[in-house]
Formats: C-alpha cells, sequence, structure tokens
C-alpha cells in the first residue's frame, strides 16, 4: 500500500460540496483512494470544530475553533493520534495557528502513551498563544520513548476566542511520519527513483568554483522560489543529483546552461500580487548582487534568478525555514544524514551548501566576518570532498563553523575532534595573562596529584612544542567572536592531552624551568570542563567589608531577588558580579529595584523572512520596569565583566548597565549576543548560530566587539602572584570613593 503523510488539512481534506461550515467530524472528510489517515483525527467536544473555507494557510480550507464565554467544557482540541513508530529520535508536531481575540490560553500540546498509561507530556505551557496574530507556523518536539505505543498531539483553545488551524503535521528526526499498511507508523522512505548523481572524490579548484555556482543558485532557490517553499521537491535530493554533473562541465557556459535547463523546469514562476518589496528600514540588506552578474551566471540564467526574486514567495509559506518563538530563523525540516552517507563526498558537500546558505541568509552578523564569505566557498567544498574519514570530515566543519566568527557557533557533539586530543588533563587553571597562558589557581585534585607549577607560572612549551607553535595550529578549530573568547577556551584545553607525563617548560619570575607533571583523569571528558567560577565562594547576596553589598549572578534565582535586596538595601553600594554564566534571567528581575523610570536598554534585529538575507529592527524591546515609588535603591552599581561573560550575561549587563549610578569593569566580554538559531548538517552534526542582532540604544553592535566598558581593568601577572581580583578590587575601590570612576574606551576586537 502506498504511504501517505500525516498532515492534517493538507493531506487529502476537503469540504462537503453540500456543507457549509459543517461541524467537523470525520463524515464531513473526504479522501483519496486508500487513506486511512481519518480515524486518527480527534476532536474534543466532538462538535467544537468547523471547516473553514474562507480563510487557509495552505490549500482552500482550514480547521476554526470558535468558543464563547459560555462554550461546553473547559476547552477545546483538535489533533491526532497515532500509533508510535519503532525507530527512536526526537518527534515533532506542528501546526499553523491563525488567533482572534483569545482571552485565556491557546497553543500545541503532545503526549506519549504506553501499555500503563501516560509517560511524556509537553505543551506550549507559559508561552500559549494570546491576543490576535495572523497565520504562523509553530511546533512542539519531544524524545520519542522506547516505551511509547501511541503518539496524541494537537492544538487547544482554553477560554474564550477564534482560531483557524491548517497544515498539522507529525515528523520524527526531520523526516515526515506515514502509514505502513498494517496501520503503524513508519519514517516516510526515500522516494527510490529519485537520482542523487554518482559519487565523488575529489575536486579540482576548477570544479569547486562550477560547485560553488550550484550551492549559489540551490540556496537562492531553496529560500525563494515558491514551488520549493510549498513543500513540492526534495531540495537535497536536487543538490546531490546535479553535483556530478556541474562537477563534469567543462566550462562556464556548460555550468551555466545546466543551471539554467534546471531552473526552466521547475514549476513556472507566477507573477507575484502583491509583490514582496525590500524593507525600507532593513540594517542589512541581502547580498544579491551576484545574481545580477551576467558575466558569471550567463544572461539566461541571472534573468531567472532576478525574476524568482521579484515574485518570491510570502514569508509565512516557507518550509526550509520559519519564524522561531524569539523572532530568530528556526529549521527543523533539515535531514541529519548518517555517518554512512557522509563517506560519500557528495553528502559532505551537501553539508558545506546547507551551512554556507544559512549563514549567507539568516545570520544577523554576517557583515562583521573576518574572511569574504564567498571566498571560502570553494575552499571547503574542496576540503570537504578531499576528507578520508569521518573525523577529517567533521574536523573540516568544525572549522568552517569557527569561520562565522561567532562564539555561539560550535558543534556540541563533536567537540572531541577539536585539538589538543586526550582525555586527560593537568589539575591547573589556565587564562590569558598579559597575552601569555599563565597558571592562575589550582583545580580541586590538585592536592592529590601535585604538578610542581606554580600560580604565576607562564607556559611557553607543551611536550616540546612552543606554545606559539601549538597556537597558530589550534586556533582555527575554536569559534569565537573575538580573541578573548577564544583565548578563553583554547586555555581551557592547552595542556590536555593523553593520560601520563606532560613536559612543560614555563617562566618562573624570568627563568625558564622545565616542569614534568602528570596529566590524569577528572571522570569526564576534560575537553568539556568549565573554567573554575570567577564570583566570590559563599551566599548569592553578601556584604562585603565597608559596608558594600556584593550579589553574584551565577547562583542568583529571580524568586530570590527580593530577599537579597532587603539584605543589601543599606550598603554603600553594590557590585553585581556577571563574569560568571546567570543561572536565570535576571535583566528585569533585578534591574528593576534600580530604574528610576521606564529604562530602554538594547535595540534587535531579526530576519526579515520575507526578504530573506534582510534583517530589520524589532519594534520596541521592553524596557526595564521600575518598582513602585519609595522601594527603589538609589545606590551606585558595579559591574563585573570579563571574557567568561557571554550571551545572556552580556544582555543581562547592558540592561544594568543602563542604570542611574551604573559603571561597568572589567575587561572585553564575549561578543556573541542575541538567542541561538539550531540546524542540523550531514552526519547529524547539530549546530547553531547566533539568530538575533542586539545593540546598543545608539545602534552600537555587541557582536564581537563585546560590552561597552566604562573602567578598563585586566588581570595582571603581579596581580595573580599576589593573590588579588584585580577587577573586584577596583569596583571597591569605586564605591568607596565615586569620584575615581572615569570612563574610558571600549577595547578593539
Amino acid at each position: 500500500m502506498k504511504s501517505h503523510t500525516i498532515t492534517i488539512l493538507a493531506f487529502l481534506l476537503s469540504l462537503n460540496a453540500s456543507a457549509q461550515s459543517p461541524n467537523l467530524h470525520s463524515d464531513t472528510l473526504e479522501w483519496g483512494e486508500g487513506d486511512r489517515l481519518v480515524e486518527y483525527l480527534k476532536i474534543t467536544p466532538e462538535h467544537g470544530a468547523k471547516l473553514d473555507m474562507s480563510d487557509a494557510f495552505t490549500g482552500e480550507t482550514s480547521i476554526r475553533i470558535q468558543r464563547s464565554y459560555n462554550a461546553v467544557g473547559g476547552f477545546t482540541s483538535v489533533g491526532i493520534t497515532v500509533p508510535a513508530t519503532t525507530e527512536r529520535g526526537r518527534v515533532t508536531f506542528e501546526a499553523a495557528i491563525k488567533i482572534d481575540d483569545i482571552q485565556g490560553s491557546a497553543g500545541l500540546w503532545m503526549r506519549q502513551d504506553g501499555e500503563s498509561g501516560r509517560i511524556a507530556y509537553t505543551s506550549s505551557g507559559r508561552n500559549s498563544l494570546k491576543g490576535i496574530q495572523n497565520w504562523r507556523l509553530s511546533d512542539l518536539s519531544d524524545e520519542l520513548s522506547p516505551q511509547t505505543k501511541t503518539i496524541s498531539a494537537g492544538v487547544f483553545l482554553m477560554g474564550q476566542g477564534d482560531i483557524a488551524l491548517d497544515d498539522l503535521a507529525l515528523s520524527l528526526n526531520g523526516k515526515p511520519l506515514a502509514l505502513d499498511g498494517s496501520g503503524f507508523i513508519l519514517i516516510a522512505a526515500p522516494d527510490e527513483t529519485a537520482e542523487t548523481g554518482a559519487p565523488l572524490n575529489e575536486i579540482s579548484s576548477t570544479q569547486a568554483e562550477h560547485i560553488s555556482q550550484l550551492v549559489k543558485v540551490w540556496g537562492f532557490l531553496k529560500y525563494h522560489h515558491p514551488a520549493i517553499a510549498k513543500r513540492e521537491s526534495p531540495w537535497d535530493d536536487e543538490f546531490l543529483r546535479l553535483l556530478p554533473q556541474i562537477a563534469d562541465a567543462q566550462n562556464a557556459d556548460e555550468r551555466n546552461a545546466i543551471l539554467t535547463e534546471w531552473v526552466t523546469n521547475l514549476d513556472q514562476i507566477q507573477p507575484c500580487n502583491p509583490c514582496q518589496s525590500k524593507p525600507a528600514d532593513a540594517v542589512i540588506m541581502p547580498d544579491l548582487a551576484w545574481i545580477k552578474d551576467t558575466t558569471t551566471l550567463g544572461e539566461n540564467l541571472s534573468g531567472q534568478l532576478q525574476n524568482i526574486y521579484q515574485n518570491r514567495i510570502s514569508a509565512d509559506k516557507r518550509v526550509y525555514v520559519k519564524q522561531g518563538r524569539f523572532d530568530q530563523a528556526s529549521f527543523d525540516r533539515e535531514l541529519p544524514y548518517e555517518s554512512g552517507e557522509i563517506k560519500q563526498a557528495n553528502y559532505r558537500m551537501l553539508a558545506i551548501a546547507r551551512y554556507w546558505n544559512i549563514v549567507q541568509y539568516w545570520f544577523p552578523y554576517r557583515d562583521l566576518i573576518d574572511e569574504s564569505w564567498d571566498d571560502l566557498l570553494p575552499r571547503y567544498l574542496v576540503e570537504s570532498a578531499s576528507a578520508e574519514t569521518d573525523f577529517d570530515y567533521y574536523q573540516v566543519m568544525t572549522r568552517l563553523v569557527a569561520e562565522a566568527d561567532d562564539s555561539h557557533a560550535i558543534i556540541p557533539s563533536h567537540m572531541g575532534v577539536i585539538p589538543p586530543f586526550g582525555v586527560c588533563d593537568l589539575p591547573v587553571e589556565i587564562r590569558f595573562i598579559e597575552k601569555a597562558p599563565t597558571i592562575v589557581a589550582y583545580r580541586p585534585l590538585h592536592q592529590e596529584h601535585p604538578t610542581g607549577l606554580e600560580i604565576g607560572d607562564v607556559i611557553m612549551q607543551i611536550d616540546n612544542r612552543p606554545v606559539g607553535t601549538l597556537l597558530e595550529q589550534i586556533r582555527p578549530f575554536y569559534s569565537a567572536s573575538n580573541i578573548s573568547a577564544q583565548n578563553r577556551d583554547i586555555a581551557n584545553n592547552l595542556i590536555r592531552g593523553d593520560c601520563g607525563y606532560a613536559e612543560l617548560v614555563v617562566d618562573r619570575a624570568g627563568a625558564a624551568l622545565s616542569i614534568r607533571a602528570e596529566r590524569i583523569h577528572e571522570g569526564r571528558f576534560t575537553g568539556n570542563r568549565r573554567p573554575l567560577p570567577a564570583s566570590l565562594p559563599g551566599d548569592t547576596a553578601q556584604i562585603l567589608n565597608g559596608n558594600i553589598g556584593y550579589i553574584k549572578l551565577a547562583s542568583a534565582t529571580q524568586a530570590q531577588v527580593d530577599a537579597y535586596i532587603e539584605v543589601l538595601r543599606d550598603t554603600k553600594g553594590i557590585i553585581i558580579d556577571i563574569r560568571d554564566a546567570p543561572g536565570e534571567d535576571m535583566a528585569y528581575f533585578l534591574g528593576r529595584w534600580f530604574a528610576a523610570k521606564p529604562t530602554p536598554f538594547v535595540k534587535l534585529i531579526r530576519p526579515d523572512f520575507r526578504t530573506p538575507g534582510a534583517f530589520i529592527w524589532i519594534d520596541d524591546p521592553p524596557a526595564i520596569p521600575p518598582v513602585p515609588d519609595g522601594l527603589r535603591l538609589d545606590l551606585p552599581l558595579a559591574i563585573l565583566v570579563d571574557e567568561r561573560t557571554q550571551s545572556s550575561a552580556e544582555y543581562t549587563a547592558m540592561a544594568l548597565q543602563a542604570l542611574p549610578n551604573a559603571t561597568v569593569i572589567g575587561s572585553q566580554t564575549a561578543g556573541a549576543n542575541g538567542n541561538v538559531s539550531r540546524f542540523i548538517l550531514p552526519g547529524g552534526l547539530n549546530t547553531r548560530i547566533s539568530g538575533l542582532g542586539v545593540y546598543y540604544p545608539d545602534e552600537t553592535p555587541t557582536q564581537r566587539f563585546g560590552l561597552k566598558l566604562d573602567i578598563d581593568v585586566s588581570p595582571t601577572r603581579q596581580g595573580i602572584l599576589e593573590g588579588r581580583d584585580e577587577v573586584l578590587d577596583r569596583a571597591i575601590q569605586l564605591i568607596s570613593n565615586p569620584q575615581l570612576g572615569e570612563p574610558t574606551s571600549a577595547p578593539a576586537r
């Protein structure tokens, strides 16, 4: 029996011609011959939803839920219950939703049941839909349990309001779920007739230039062509099918002829009405000059691409990208492929194509990348094609991801390919002090495993290799927005290696000393170990000598903020230590106690989903609200930051910096700001990029540069030898004597 993808109202749902908005139940659904999916549709209460011909996300019909204040029951739900597949992975439920005047809550839910009842349940929760919202794709995902027998998923409305639903769908690991003849859910089999092309091995630089044009045209069509956005083409297969032909092209004319024929054979482009226009206030515009380059593309291909761009798909109907929960780009339809497939160079080059285009169109900081993104493409195509092993391929992809110059852009699942290699380490802490890797502390196991190293030692050689040579070799593997963040991560791994003895040469008080120290296993892969805390031990809120308040955000919780304030209310000023990552979002919860009025502190840009590659301002990010009159603390604030201050920590520091009497003290922060966009690459490589652009109200960027510093203080070797925290000392000095707080300029990246 032919399998059918589970999509409600996009899977052959039609309206009974004799009915006008009937109650929705099985009698009103018509199916193609052999379809059995209707039995899985569930509506609670039974007549609580209707078909609607007046408004749809795709096609001609949608489901509509309308509830008034006296509606039957506490909620209405529309969804499906299906038998579970024996495959394992992450199951995703998706629906297109349009809401109007929701008073209560609405959202998605998904439940897994086993032989003895519920196994797992997840829902939109506090991110439920409210108010008024036009058509928008929403999703929910969870790991599929081995004990799961049935999967139930749907959309609920609790309270009153109006919801239109369309394109409900289930997928597992990015692949649609389908029925087999016995009624069990299976992963939809790939089209056996699809042409993936002959496997390639190494490619020449000329072939890489030809394939680069395929990558760019393929990515452009993926995000602009209406037919591809409507899920009418398995788009990875198109790349794999064309790749050998493009690689074999004898010259640019032959290459362009192949691409022109390909584009011609896609569905005909219909004139847009209305057409999408470029945003007038875009912060970043698409980089599309290349589609007008007739010298490279030829007249015909260039004209085709320009026509597609003029008549591109509208924002709310793309399949390969959508607007995420926090307005960043979200990618959940990318197939992971397995290690067996990436043994073929074709799939490895597909990974390059996917990553290059995601950065090209959906990365808000592409204009801050050091290298030319165009120039990197052919180079990495050559390297990916010539990778001889899976490990080689993972290393190529790790270096490509690092080219984005974004500390968020890592491959967490494959950190083991980053050198130096080994599962053992010396039980000491290293930081780059005065640009040199320096022992700054002992780790917990040092007492049982003494190394002979002392605080303040500067590492000059490791296992007979000069540190400068080693750094030059390993830097390309470390994703970082700036040198401070890169040094932070390198320092955490620098003396990692095989278990046994390491041979070191260190500078101690100007003398070169040879040290033989034993690397040990700390009970986990040391490449993932975190730096020791920068903040003070003890309580979250403390009073230091001189009646100076201190809060460390690493352990602060929203629920306890009021208690911290009461402890510190009568101090001379408060030091807020953000040199370690906050455990919870504290910008508003803490900031409101010091705000004299509603205080804006940030401007954000997001992708313009109607114009891929453009980024626009998000309207009016929320300001910090003040506490009621009489409760505010009018105290000096000293905010401590350094290279460990990244992402949410930087965002929190920006918020506090906007408050009266606030001073940021420390050194360059990590410069990685903005909610992340996650996606998967062939070989199961889960990676991410910064998804939103974060700026100060005066439109100064934070990405790469880090935060504006009012007082620039970096640790010194002498301070390390004396056991001083020079950043904290400077904050204490400032609050004790406020006139010493003279601003300094922020460091260059």
